[in-house]
């Protein structure tokens, strides 16, 4: 059970191949949603889609003179903040910005002498921040708006699905003020 057969590699932290952890199976699995919104007719608009974050499974497993490295390496990993993320190298591709959130381990009568992993990682979306210049003046003009992309001072990474969510109410109560403002016009022009 040699690194030269298998399909690829896991760094650490550090950027190093964790040596000695033979990866068998590699599969990455990447998907969008679909944005499934409403309208008054009682139908639903499907306007646009958001890229989730790549999840990749590992089947892979090292041999017992080299538990006692391996799995202390796969636990740091495991123990990480998302701010420290490792990388998954394929025979095709780097994935970075990953961040191990399975970690379980099987020891087999069949393969006595090996441990084997098999790995959930995900990738960490990292989002600059997003600041929006006058925003409430929008529902009366759809350019007035403008958004500019700066980053993250602090360096914290923020989640894509709840800025989605934040654009989204405000998206929602500027189309109530909207429909405010026509009402009181409509209800100005009757009298």
């Amino acid at each position: 059970m040699g690194f030269e057969n298998s399909k690829g590699y896991l760094t650490d932290i550090g950027g190093s191949q964790i040596s000695n952890l033979s990866i068998f199976e590699i599969e990455v699995d990447r998907n969008v949603k679909i944005t499934d919104q409403p309208i008054e007719s009682g139908e639903s608009r499907q306007d646009s889609k958001v890229r989730e974050p790549i999840t990749v499974t590992l089947t892979c497993g090292c041999k017992s003179p080299y538990w006692d490295e391996v799995r202390p390496k796969l636990a740091e990993l495991f123990k990480e903040k998302t701010k420290k993320t490792c990388s998954v190298c394929t025979k095709v591709e780097v994935l970075k910005n990953m961040a191990l959130v399975s970690f379980p381990y099987t020891v087999s009568p069949d393969n006595y002498d090996v441990l084997m992993f098999n790995l959930t990682l995900q990738e960490v979306i990292v989002v600059g921040e997003q600041s929006v210049n006058d925003f409430s003046n929008a529902a009366s003009s759809e350019n007035s708006s403008t958004v500019s992309s700066s980053a993250n001072a602090s360096g914290e990474s923020v989640n894509q699905d709840v800025q989605n969510r934040k654009l989204a109410e405000q998206n929602v109560r500027l189309l109530d003020e909207n429909h405010t403002l026509k009402q009181q016009i409509a209800a100005k022009d009757k009298q």
